[in-house]
């Protein structure tokens, strides 16, 4: 599975709420998480993405495009929260080592 493989199918399962699964598959031990609302750590990003799978079990992810440079990837997306009624446009840029993302920055 290339990067780009890997990063959309981290960020899809996710969002569809197999987050625990997803981190499994995909993500380092070593992992940092690059957004000044979250902690930077891999437990702390698992537990966000697991209460907001859990709250919103609606909402829909889109990938829009995907570009893979060497060891890493930015994937452009949209997030459809029905309970909000709202749209927002994402960029998530994963980087990997040893097939496992060990960095990302996200923006939405």
């Amino acid at each position: 599975m290339s990067h780009k493989e890997s990063a959309i199918e981290f960020l899809t399962m996710a969002a569809a709420g197999d987050v625990t699964v997803a981190y499994a598959r995909h993500v380092a031990p070593q992992f940092k998480h690059h957004n000044p609302h979250f902690a930077h750590d891999r437990q702390s990003l698992l537990d966000a993405m697991s209460a907001s799978a859990a709250a919103e079990p609606n909402k829909s992810f889109e990938v829009m495009q995907a570009i893979e440079d060497a060891d890493t990837v930015a994937v452009f997306s949209r997030l459809t929260r029905v309970s909000a009624n709202a749209q927002y446009a994402g960029v998530h840029i994963l980087k990997f080592d040893h097939g496992k993302i060990v960095e990302m920055w996200d923006i939405m």
